[in-house]
């Protein structure tokens, strides 16, 4: 298992699909890629196409299982809960379906002591606007009984730096750190 290779920590998208940018790479030499995925979050009509107001909970039971596995070897879990890369068809923003995913799924992995909450990857990339993507930190935050650690790996570019400028700062290409 990966705790045999030091790893301790791993970062995973709740949910993902392929994406267009890696259509053209050779294929991985083995399993377990799976694209476009075989389960979504949501209860599927056929052909592509989902009930977005009905989540399928075949989908989080088996994100239970893995948890769980994964709580057990004491391993970390960064857990993005939107992706904007990967053709995933999302329901419509701040519609009552994107509202039940963002609740259900705060509600259902804030159970779990080892997870770190990821607003999104690389959503303000792909057209997703920055007040969409602050009114979900503020509905984390809102919906966070625990405390768990909050993050935005959103391409924001008030994501990268310090709310107050009295604040030092520190950067690399990749964090900023704010003291």
């Amino acid at each position: 298992f990966t705790q045999s290779f030091g790893f301790n920590h791993l970062l995973i998208n709740v949910y993902a699909n392929y994406s267009g940018w890696n259509e053209h790479l050779p294929p991985f030499p083995t399993a377990p890629r799976l694209s476009p995925a075989p389960r979504s979050p949501w209860v599927s009509k056929g052909e592509g196409e989902h009930h977005y107001l009905e989540l399928d909970l075949n989908f989080f039971t088996a994100w239970d299982t893995v948890m769980s596995e994964l709580v057990q070897r004491s391993m970390m879990v960064h857990l993005m809960l939107y992706v904007g890369n990967k053709n995933v068809k999302w329901p419509d923003r701040d519609s009552a379906a994107d509202d039940i995913y963002w609740t259900y799924v705060l509600a259902r992995f804030n159970a779990f002591s080892s997870v770190v909450l990821d607003v999104s990857k690389e959503a303000g990339s792909y057209g997703i606007d920055s007040a969409y993507v602050q009114k979900r930190l503020t509905l984390m935050h809102d919906l966070n009984p625990h405390g768990r650690l909050i993050t935005s790996h959103s391409g924001m570019h008030w994501s990268n730096t310090c709310d107050n400028s009295t604040q030092s700062q520190q950067s690399t290409p990749h964090v900023t750190m704010c003291s």
